[in-house]
């Protein structure tokens, strides 16, 4: 995606029409049940941010929820990796820790969900959000 994505009411003004879908319902979204604890952690932060930032909707629930799990999971196989080491016993010798491999795939699960929640600092590039402190009327005049 290239640019910078614009408000449903800079679409609104600049075409004269409203926005197919909406931009944001805003919301908090409740954590759902039977997060490990380091979700929970991250949740609670990571909520407080986006709605701190104005960007936070009840829509958003799976997708913190999926994105918290991979960080609690990564964590978990992060320590395995630096109890074990990266290579352990097999049958045959020496074998490379099947958690290497694990962490990869839920590191790259947590940072399409990092991009997917604006989280990073690529992501948020291409966002436009409001200047702190602007209100609702001055982004419509952006």
């Amino acid at each position: 995606m290239t640019g910078k994505r614009k408000s449903g009411k800079r679409k609104k003004l600049e075409s004269g029409r409203a926005p197919d879908q909406p931009t944001n319902l805003p919301g908090i979204p409740c954590m759902p049940p039977g997060l490990p604890a380091r979700a929970q952690e991250e949740w609670v932060r990571v909520v407080d941010l986006l709605q701190k930032r104005g960007d936070l909707s009840e829509l958003d629930q799976t997708a913190i929820a999926d994105y918290t799990l991979c960080l609690a999971r990564l964590d978990n196989l992060e320590a395995d990796i630096t109890a074990r080491g990266e290579l352990i016993d097999g049958e045959r010798g020496k074998v490379k820790n099947p958690s290497i491999q694990l962490a990869r795939e839920y590191r790259a699960s947590l940072m399409k969900w990092a991009d997917a929640l604006g989280l990073t600092p690529a992501s948020r590039s291409r966002m436009t959000l409001p200047e702190p402190g602007a209100t609702e009327d001055d982004d419509l005049l952006d």
